[in-house]
């Protein structure tokens, strides 16, 4: 096994940390490209992937889901599985087994299944 320098290790981890990053980011962006539409205002996406990409780097197993509100526009929100189950979660750290008042769910997209398929 090869032993790094502490600077050597910080810089390989930090890399690792960018790429999560990136591709999170590179999620979102097909997510919202694919089924979400111009019309999503970008604070709801912003939200998701800051709450989605915290979480993973947490060690969570996160998903970004798609769906319409109340008024019936196209939305997106975070989901970390915490604790087995899956929760909403939110850009403040924070989350909740109730999902927003009036979202309805059109798909889930796992943030697993989409790195493998850009590697």
């Amino acid at each position: 096994m090869i032993k790094l320098t502490p600077e050597a290790d910080l810089e390989a981890r930090m890399v690792t940390h960018l790429k999560h990053i990136a591709l999170i980011l590179l999620a979102g962006l097909l997510v919202s490209c694919i089924t979400i539409g111009p019309d999503v205002k970008a604070k709801c996406k912003s939200k998701a992937f800051y709450a989605a990409m915290a979480f993973y780097d947490g060690g969570y197993p996160v998903r970004l889901v798609t769906g319409t509100g109340p008024e019936g526009k196209w939305h997106i929100e975070a989901q970390a599985r915490i604790y087995g189950f899956w929760r909403w979660i939110d850009f403040d750290l924070s989350w909740s087994d109730i999902g927003p008042k009036g979202f309805k769910i059109f798909r889930y997209y796992d943030l697993d299944e989409i790195f493998e398929v850009l590697k």
